[in-house]
């Protein structure tokens, strides 16, 4: 089975579900990505490069845009030829709508993997609305990180009877984590995003600081939206002391300081712009590592953490209770220490099989 695993970045560090899918189905895996409409096949531009085949794709580019995503469809078509593919995995909604004209012209069954944006930004939604209907009537499978991203796209119309709720899996490596609960650390790992808000979590976090002088948070990731701005909010409030800014990790440094870590925490929310999370793959990789999870009732998040049982959920932008959860776990390592060990077995019962439910829809049509 050859199958084309459609990306609009190749590297981004936050994309590691595409990576692991990529990596482990137990397919022949060619990645494209550049864009909603590939540039790039593997390593290799689609389209030559040669001195003549430049020049002309400036004029497209410059002068015939829409001729130019021709080009860049006939490009497509031919390696998806070349590769004999039998099978299209697109990654976000907006992708799925650029390839289902190739994939209706070459009946080539077409999967699409919607992550968390692609099914809550309130402009995007309105943007695809007519697209989207149609890609989820014809495309193979729709496979969607939570349940509240089904029912955003069920509320704009789209047809319902292909979807398949499927999040994302830890990396395999977080279950071996066996925390020893030894130091008061708390881990936040996430891009500097409106719906990932971290300075209400670090806000949670200066409220505990009173009653626990020896916490110290850590934040992994980085993001323009509003690294500065929780930078700032540390400085202001004076615990510059207690907060360290990680910058991006990779799956291992990770892991490193998961091992380190007390409790995983954050606090989602859904800004004016309607974006959402997914299944926050930091969040079920923090649970994988034994970790008690402290979040918010939103989303994906709802289905990886089990209130009061393998952590806390609060309402979004209640801070309060938030610290209030966080100071539970703190006063009571043994609680803590439990919450972590039924997090791993949530996620060993309930996210182990990622891969297997897209390799089965797959074969089902192919």
């Amino acid at each position: 089975m050859n199958l084309a695993i459609i990306s609009p970045n190749k590297k981004a560090y936050s994309e590691t579900f595409i990576r692991a899918q990529y990596e482990n189905l137990n397919f022949n895996n060619t990645l494209y990505y550049g864009g909603s409409l590939p540039q790039y096949c593997e390593e290799k531009l689609l389209l030559s490069m040669n001195f003549l085949q430049r020049v002309k794709r400036y004029i497209y580019r410059i002068i015939f845009k829409k001729d130019y995503k021709q080009l860049t469809s006939e490009a497509i078509k031919k390696s998806f030829k070349r590769n004999k593919i039998d099978a299209i995995l697109a990654q976000y909604g907006p992708t799925g709508v650029a390839l289902q004209p190739i994939a209706d012209e070459l009946d080539i069954p077409l999967f699409v993997f919607f992550h968390g944006y692609d099914a809550s930004n309130k402009a995007l939604l309105q943007t695809y609305k007519k697209q989207y209907i149609s890609l989820t009537q014809k495309a193979h499978g729709i496979f969607l990180a939570s349940h509240t991203l089904a029912q955003n796209l069920k509320s704009i119309g789209c047809n319902d009877k292909n979807f398949i709720i499927n999040p994302c899996p830890p990396n395999e490596m977080f279950l071996k984590n066996k925390p020893d609960f030894k130091k008061q650390n708390i881990l936040m790992v996430g891009r500097f995003t409106n719906k990932k808000a971290p300075h209400l979590s670090i806000l949670a976090f200066k409220n505990i600081l009173e009653n626990h002088p020896d916490a110290h948070l850590n934040i992994a990731g980085a993001g323009k939206e509003l690294l500065y701005a929780a930078k700032s909010l540390v400085k202001a409030l004076k615990i510059e002391d207690k907060v360290t800014f990680l910058g991006v990790l990779n799956p291992a440094q990770v892991k490193e300081k998961m091992q380190e870590a007390y409790m995983f925490i954050q606090h989602s929310v859904t800004p004016e712009d309607g974006d959402q999370e997914g299944s926050p793959v930091a969040i079920v990789e923090a649970a994988a590592a034994s970790l008690p999870v402290v979040s918010t009732k939103h989303s994906g998040i709802k289905e990886s953490v089990i209130d009061g049982k393998t952590g806390f959920l609060v309402d979004e932008f209640d801070i309060d209770t938030m610290s209030h959860r966080m100071d539970e776990l703190l006063k009571d390592k043994k609680f803590a220490k439990s919450m972590g060990e039924n997090a791993k077995k949530h996620v060993l019962n309930n996210y182990m099989k990622h891969f297997e439910i897209i390799e089965n829809a797959i074969n089902a049509h192919c």
